[in-house]
């Protein structure tokens, strides 16, 4: 935690093309900030528009307080799984360490990030701080102006991705929703610029 915190910021004035990302998805046990947990962490790294599948993690998170067994399983996660999995502290450790001099991407930024901060403050006793792009809000950027009536399902990853004729992925698993929206990232980002100049802050707002 403490090499992440040493790493320099990342200008947002940085052309978005000459920047790293690690682009992630959490799987939790509910939608509930305060009492919820972190299941799983998927990340992969994308660099020079090109998704790098070697650096694809998938990390089950050890929870011996969950019971499955009661409930059918979660994101196809049963209760031998979180047994099995490592302590929330060393998934943080082994995300931030691929998150260094990286900016994130994430869909649906507020929810993850919600628990992202928790458990960091938990574990390190400060908050995540990084560059944070959200694929959902880039989509809501893209039909801003538009005046087509949507619905909450529009903004869904999968529907998203149908919008850029990317092929239905597997969904439900950390690890290839985290790879489906680096091909959702990398679709939106070719949409949105007309420049390989476009600076870092325009996909931030």
């Amino acid at each position: 935690m403490l090499n992440y915190l040493a790493t320099s910021t990342i200008d947002s004035r940085t052309p978005y093309r000459k920047l790293e990302y690690l682009v992630v998805d959490l799987e939790m046990s509910g939608l509930n900030i305060s009492s919820d947990q972190i299941l799983s962490i998927g990340f992969v790294v994308v660099k020079e528009q090109q998704i790098l599948l070697h650096t694809a993690r998938h990390i089950l998170v050890q929870h011996e307080d969950i019971n499955l067994e009661a409930t059918a399983p979660i994101h196809n996660i049963r209760n031998i799984d979180l047994l099995s999995g490592i302590p929330i502290e060393q998934g943080l450790k082994q995300l931030l360490e691929q998150l260094r001099n990286r900016v994130m991407v994430v869909h649906h930024a507020p929810l993850d990030i919600a628990f992202l901060n928790k458990a960091c403050l938990r574990c390190f006793g400060v908050p995540l701080d990084c560059r944070v792009i959200d694929t959902l809000r880039l989509e809501q950027k893209r039909h801003r102006n538009t005046s087509q009536t949507v619905t909450q399902d529009h903004y869904r990853l999968h529907a998203c991705r149908e919008r850029y004729n990317l092929p239905l992925a597997q969904s439900h698993n950390a690890l290839t929703d985290a790879i489906a929206t680096a091909e959702l990232w990398l679709a939106q980002s070719s949409h949105f610029a007309q420049t390989s100049n476009l600076p870092l802050s325009y996909f931030e707002r």
